[in-house]
Parts: structure tokens; C-alpha cells; sequence
């Protein structure tokens, strides 16, 4: 994981905005979301980082629930999806999602 997460302290740096989700959200209901949407976005087309291994680190996390966060990178026009133990204090898994498209 540490090759995907080098991208976030980066845009962490640059001032990009982030968030840190308050809620601790159930992980059965994160695997059907993220299998979902790893889907969607394959079918689409759109370029990702990470997505298969992350949903595969969160059914084998071993936790009941985790805490979302999110950074916006504005210089590499990525969203980086960070899922962490329900008390923040490790890194469960991270993807990326390319949001280039979105200005085409």
C-alpha cells in the first residue's frame, strides 16, 4: 500500500483540500459500495489506482467498521479514498480515482 499512499501526503503538502469522516461506517456495507463501484468505473472507463487491492484489504481488515477520508489532488487531478481503523490511528486502505474526465 505505502506506493499508493506516497501520493497523499504529496497533495497533503500542496495545500490540497482533505476531510476526515466523523462517522465510523460498517465495512460489509463499504465492500458493497467499493465493489460497485469498482465496477462503474472500470465499465466507464475511467482511470483508477488501487481500487481492487484496497477492496481487498477492507473485507480482510478484520475490523466491524472504518473511518473515511478523502484528499483532492488538485495538481494531479486525483481523489485519493483512504479508509481508516474507527479510530484513525492506521491506514486500512487507499485508492485513487482520476477526475480528469470530469473536464472533458
Amino acid at each position: 500500500m505505502a506506493w499508493r499512499l506516497a501520493s497523499v501526503p504529496r497533495a497533503l503538502r500542496a495545500g490540497d483540500p482533505f476531510e476526515v469522516g466523523e462517522q465510523v461506517v460498517d465495512t460489509d456495507h463499504l465492500l458493497v459500495i467499493y465493489r460497485r463501484r469498482a465496477t462503474h468505473v472500470q465499465r466507464l472507463g475511467i482511470a483508477t489506482d488501487g481500487f481492487d487491492r484496497a477492496v481487498t484489504d477492507i473485507a480482510e481488515c478484520g475490523h466491524s467498521g472504518l473511518r473515511l477520508a478523502a484528499v483532492e489532488g488538485r495538481e494531479s487531478a486525483r481523489h485519493f479514498q483512504v479508509f481508516l481503523a474507527p479510530h484513525a490511528d492506521e491506514v486500512v486502505a487507499c485508492l485513487s480515482v482520476d477526475q480528469s474526465w470530469q473536464d472533458a
